[in-house]
């Protein structure tokens, strides 16, 4: 989930996962060999076309709550955007060629540049999380 973008500034990545005590260095695995993949191979066309699905299909789902509707055009507003350049936004979104989509994931999905934060009950889990750390 990107966080934090809003008009000129920075953001962040966020991938929240939970685990249970006993499967979290098998998860932390799991999907840090799947952010790798990503960086390393990047999307498929077939991949990007099925997100792009996905966003369209969102944006007539906005159509049947009023609530959502609301919200959407808010978050917009509140970037500075008129109804026009929303639409523009949108429309752009669907135009995304493959390459500068890779091209994204290489700039910013690196793993090395990746933090992890724990809570909940990982006290018994502290060694092994740290020996984990240092093998990624």
């Amino acid at each position: 989930k990107l966080e934090g973008f809003v008009g000129d500034e920075q953001g962040h990545l966020r991938i929240m996962a939970f685990f249970s005590p006993q499967n979290t260095i098998t998860g932390l695995t799991s999907t840090f060999r799947e952010i790798s993949l990503l960086y390393n191979k990047g999307v498929s066309d077939a991949e990007l076309n099925k997100f792009k699905t996905i966003l369209n299909t969102q944006q007539i789902l906005l159509q049947d709550s009023l609530g959502r509707l609301l919200n959407d055009f808010h978050s917009y507003h509140f970037q500075g955007y008129s109804i026009k350049a929303m639409e523009e936004q949108k429309a752009a979104l669907t135009k995304v060629e493959l390459q500068a989509v890779n091209n994204a994931i290489q700039t910013y999905l690196d793993p090395g540049l990746f933090s992890v934060s724990a809570a909940g009950p990982v006290n018994s889990l502290k060694t092994e999380l740290k020996k984990w750390h240092q093998s990624v």
